[in-house]
């Protein structure tokens, strides 16, 4: 199983990605001080909008080159054409067995 990744959804800020708990936690407490800070009878109006989601990556996009503007193929011809340094394609990689459980 591939680590958890962390993510705070801050209002007003939107959203910010953490690669551990402690890190995530900490920024979470700022953020709470922050709302609490900024209102005049304690708390922010915002302040039960925040919240820290512990999310599992299922699938992530992947760019592999096909061609540099340097190849002598017909790729290559394309991205000197476009005035590209290269040509990449998408490829989406997918977590198992993370996915199958989602199913």
């Amino acid at each position: 199983m591939a680590d958890p990744i962390w993510i705070l959804c801050i209002p007003d800020c939107g959203l910010e990605e953490f690669d551990t708990l402690t890190e995530a936690r900490d920024a979470f407490d700022r953020a709470v001080d922050h709302l609490r800070d900024e209102a005049s009878d304690g708390w922010s109006e915002d302040v039960e909008s925040l919240r820290l989601f512990r999310c599992e990556v299922v699938a992530q996009l992947r760019l592999r080159t096909v061609a540099t503007a340097e190849d002598d193929t017909e790729d290559g011809e394309r991205c000197r054409d476009a005035g590209w340094g290269y040509f990449a394609e998408g490829v989406v990689e997918e977590t198992e067995p993370e996915v199958e459980a989602l199913r």
